[in-house]
């Protein structure tokens, strides 16, 4: 008997007690038996409902048993940043810190914003340096190597060249090497590589060293929603050059949440002759969607 049905039958035996006893035709025996029969099939009626309740609730189970296994099986398997199954798309950010001539030996920070598209994954770094300006703005050439030629004119300054902040690997290249340009050396050294002031068959001149134009920065990296830093210190440039050219890779894909902030630290390690730009790349890509890495990698 379904519930409809036993709801219907119940109620037309209630009206018809109530008919019953409004004609006075039921006695009371008549009216216990009639009662106790609607309890057992009230009896009836719940255990047959219990019984079903517990056939549905066995049968949900096994349905969110059988799903779970389904999703275990075409989930993929997460091990690296690069497994989770999200769009990624090329993206370079970049963080500019101005420095001048008046700065020396000092340091500056600033940052750039994550934008909200997804987490940004790192995979290299790269630092460098815009020239701007010279040393003097009467002579915007100035504090440039060989700023003027052995005719006394002003040469032209690299204004808008983009150079290394570093010159490490220029070092690497020239120190040993036979230099025939006449300067009066030939196995250069690391201060006629940079020397203010050279000298010229005997004569002092106004030219500078060649390397004098390099500058020397350290820095430091900062993750700055969680207050990590990528560095246990300040390092210095160099270490964030490779070798012939290549770039130098991270050890392992670092990354930056959504609207976090890359924060760079930088200082120089030795005063700058002009103004520029230090201007720090970050190499990798975004994803595109609200992604925690660190628990889908099971952090």
């Amino acid at each position: 008997m379904s519930v409809d049905m036993f709801l219907q039958d119940f109620e037309n035996r209630l009206k018809n007690i109530a008919d019953d006893l409004q004609n006075h035709n039921l006695s009371q025996s008549q009216l216990n038996h009639t009662l106790l029969m609607m309890q057992q099939q009230l009896n009836m009626q719940k255990h047959l409902i219990d019984t079903n309740n517990s056939v549905i609730s066995k049968d949900i189970k096994s349905v969110l048993k059988d799903l779970v296994n389904i999703t275990e099986k075409t989930l993929p398997e997460i091990k690296t940043i690069e497994d989770i199954p999200l769009a990624k798309h090329p993206k370079w950010f970049t963080v500019e810190i101005p420095f001048s001539n008046s700065i020396i030996l000092e340091g500056a920070t600033n940052y750039v914003n994550i934008n909200p598209e997804g987490p940004f994954v790192i995979s290299q770094v790269m630092p460098f340096f815009e020239i701007t300006k010279g040393q003097d703005s009467t002579n915007p050439s100035w504090g440039f190597a060989n700023h003027k030629t052995g005719l006394g004119a002003n040469t032209n300054p690299p204004i808008g060249r983009v150079i290394p902040c570093t010159a490490f690997p220029m070092f690497v290249n020239s120190l040993g090497l036979t230099n025939t340009n006449g300067y009066g050396f030939n196995v250069p050294s690391i201060y006629q590589l940079c020397s203010t002031t050279v000298v010229d068959n005997g004569t002092s001149s106004d030219d500078w060293g060649v390397l004098s134009d390099i500058p020397e920065f350290e820095f430091q990296i900062e993750i700055g929603g969680s207050g990590r830093f990528w560095t246990n210190n300040y390092l210095p440039a160099a270490a964030f050059y490779g070798t012939q050219g290549y770039p130098n890779y991270l050890g392992c894909l670092g990354w930056v949440d959504r609207m976090d902030r890359l924060i760079v630290h930088a200082r120089t390690m030795i005063p700058l002759n002009y103004d520029g730009v230090v201007k720090v790349v970050f190499h990798g890509y975004q994803m595109l969607g609200h992604i925690d890495i660190a628990k889908a990698l099971g952090y």
